[in-house]
This record gives C-alpha cells, sequence and structure tokens, in this order.
C-alpha cells in the first residue's frame, strides 16, 4: 500500500477513506496500549493520521485557492462601487436624520400644547360641573333666580370641550413619530438602539461570574502580555501539563 503523503492531491480525498478503515481496524484489535511494540504500531497509525490530515487540507486548499482568488477579483471590481454608495446612502441618510428630529421635536411641543390645553379644559369641565352640581342643589332649596338649563348647558359645553382637546391631545402624542414614505420600500423613521456600558467589572463578576468567552479573551491578551513583557501579568497563572 502507498502511504499517504506521497500521491498526488486528487487521490488524497479517496485514500482517506482507506486510512480511516485501516486505523479503525487497528484500534479494533489493539483496544488497550500494553508494551512498547503495540505502542509503535499505534504509532505509525499516529503518523498516517496525522500525513492524511495534511494532505486532505492541502489539496483542500489548492482546491479552494483558485475560487478565492477569482472570488477577491470580483470583490475588487464591486468594492469601490459599493463603498461610494454606502457613503453617498450614510450621508443621504444623514441629512433626512436632521429634518425627522427636527420635525419630531417640533410635533412633540406641539403635542405638549395640546395636552396642557386638555389638562386645562378638564379642570374648566370639572369646575363647570362643581358649579352645576351646586347651582341646582341651590336650585332644589328653593333659591330663585338659577338658570338651571343654562348650567346645565355650560356644564356639558365643558365637557365637549374637554373630550375634544382630550381627543385632539392623544392623536398629536400618537403622531409624534415622524415616517418618511415613498421609494420603492417601507418608510424609513428613527429606530431605538440600545447600547450596554461596564460600570463595574467587579460587580458584573460577583452577580454573574466570569462567562468563558470572557475568560478566553483576557487569557488571549495575557499570552499577548507574556510576548512583550517576558512575563504574565499579575492575576494570571500557567500550569504546564505533558501530553502527546
Amino acid at each position: 500500500m502507498n502511504e499517504v503523503g506521497h500521491n498526488n492531491p486528487p487521490e488524497v480525498l479517496e485514500l482517506a477513506e482507506t486510512v480511516i478503515s485501516d486505523i479503525s481496524m487497528v484500534m479494533a484489535d489493539i483496544p488497550v496500549v500494553e508494551d512498547e511494540k503495540t505502542a509503535r504500531e499505534m504509532k505509525t497509525q499516529i503518523d498516517r493520521a496525522k500525513l492524511c490530515i495534511r494532505d486532505l487540507d492541502a489539496e483542500l486548499a489548492n482546491k479552494v485557492r483558485p475560487l478565492l482568488a477569482a472570488e477577491e477579483g470580483f470583490r475588487g471590481q464591486y468594492r469601490p462601487k459599493k463603498g461610494m454608495l454606502n457613503n453617498l446612502l450614510e450621508e443621504m441618510l444623514d441629512r433626512v436624520q436632521i429634518f425627522v428630529k427636527a420635525e419630531q421635536r417640533r410635533r412633540e411641543q406641539a403635542a405638549a400644547l395640546l395636552v396642557a390645553q386638555a389638562h386645562e379644559a378638564r379642570r374648566k369641565a370639572e369646575e363647570s360641573e362643581r358649579i352645576e352640581l351646586e347651582q341646582l342643589d341651590n336650585a332644589s332649596k328653593g333659591e330663585v333666580g338659577i338658570n338651571v338649563a343654562e348650567v346645565i348647558s355650560d356644564a356639558d359645553e365643558a365637557y365637549e370641550a374637554y373630550c375634544k382637546a382630550e381627543r385632539q391631545a392623544q392623536i398629536a402624542e400618537k403622531d409624534t413619530r415622524v415616517k418618511v414614505g415613498g421609494g420603492f420600500s417601507r418608510a424609513i423613521g428613527m429606530r431605538k438602539a440600545e447600547t450596554l456600558h461596564l460600570d463595574d467589572i467587579y460587580a458584573f463578576i460577583i452577580r454573574c461570574g466570569i462567562p468563558d468567552e470572557v475568560t478566553e479573551a483576557v487569557l488571549k491578551h495575557a499570552r499577548a502580555y507574556r510576548k512583550v513583557h517576558g512575563k504574565l501579568p499579575e492575576g494570571i497563572s500557567s500550569t504546564v501539563e505533558e501530553h502527546l
């Protein structure tokens, strides 16, 4: 049998199946390494596996390299135009955003005025209702000169004015969000984007612990620190374990 690693790249993928089958049979025959002879035999299979993996990577790289080169060539053609369009898009969005923010402030101010007017209309309606009840009570007790119809009419008008002002205020508050329509897609408007800030890392660690991703990032930074300073930073230690 030809050794893997001495084959032409197109044969590697097919030969890998043979290598996998051979190694699987050897491992089935040697479930436990108990002496140097079986260790050497297993070492041969380890080398075959390593060489096969290396040749698979090489074959894959040879096949992919032309595709990557072609992809980069296409990207080089498209990148300038896309970059210019992105710049134009960003500038247009900035200009529309200035308008949208100004218009939103204007609408918010108008809505705030209508809300204040609605509150005042409510106060007047409540006052008219109080006067209505008081005058009707006085009339029922025999007080003369009270125009009951006029008192009721004033209270009704005040209440209707309040209801109208309240509806206008509610509509104005809903209309404070500005949308720009037209074009070929859905309308655009301001969107909220949440940004988290790390205010106290110690409080976070006490509450949540250290996520694995954070640990890996810290250790990566510690290795970079050691390359520059020749030692690990304080708070980081290392252990050395032997393995094949």
